[in-house]
């Protein structure tokens, strides 16, 4: 089963890690390009690839920062899979918790809440 990962940082690497561990073909993709991934293609056994082909992914693990949350949902199209929500976004000043704005801008996907009470 290919799972993809948006977002190259600790979280999406230590996943990465774990998942071809048990042996998922893992997807990645972050805001720099597939290239900025050769390296990690190599440590870890990564695919690089561009966010829109890593949406496509049965399994779809979103692990960016809080700012780049709103970007990549407005650019990528899901086709009724799963998204793993493993981002931080909670903003007290206007009240967006948790996965609620994921869900309300991830169309076309199943959004699950996981990951995000774990140190990288």
């Amino acid at each position: 089963m290919e799972i993809g990962i948006i977002g190259s940082g600790d979280v999406g690497q230590h996943l990465a890690k774990l998942l071809i561990k048990k042996g998922f073909e893992v997807k990645m993709s972050n805001s720099r390009g597939p290239e900025s991934l050769e390296t990690l293609a190599t440590d870890l056994g990564i695919i690089p690839s561009n966010t829109q082909e890593v949406a496509k992914s049965s399994i779809v693990i979103l692990a960016v920062r809080r700012e780049d949350i709103m970007r990549i949902l407005k650019t990528v199209t899901f086709n009724d899979n799963i998204l793993v929500d493993a981002t931080n976004q909670m903003k007290l000043d206007d009240f967006e918790f948790g996965s609620r704005l994921v869900a309300t801008h991830a169309s076309n996907a199943h959004v699950v809440k996981a990951f995000n009470t774990l140190y990288a």
